[in-house]
């Protein structure tokens, strides 16, 4: 092989190396791909849910007992595990909308 052939080469298997490096450190904590939620956002959404009305029972896996990325209508980074988005539209008034969206354009 050449010199700069096994320059190239080492290079390459450098750069592999840092890539599962950098992987391992980033996106697998403890050997899992999970992130758990961050603890104080968790006791933020408990909060905010004792203020809320609830009927339908729709935010029953709210609780302190379960990790706040697997409750119901709460999306995390897989990353940093941060809640990312929260989905309380009320899917019944959607459906009704959209019924009456379709009626007007007929």
């Amino acid at each position: 092989m050449k010199p700069a052939d096994m320059s190239v080469f080492v290079g390459l298997v450098l750069l592999q190396l840092l890539a599962i490096a950098t992987i391992n450190i980033i996106g697998f904590c403890n050997g899992s791909a999970y992130v758990d939620c961050i603890e104080c956002e968790k006791q933020a959404l408990l909060r905010f849910k004792e203020d809320l009305t609830d009927p339908s029972n729709r935010l029953a896996s709210w609780n302190d007992d379960r990790d706040c990325c697997t409750w119901a209508s709460v999306v995390c980074s897989n990353f940093t595990g941060h809640v990312s988005v929260l989905r309380l539209g009320n899917p019944y008034i959607d459906f009704l909308f959209s019924l009456f969206d379709h009626e007007r354009s007929a």
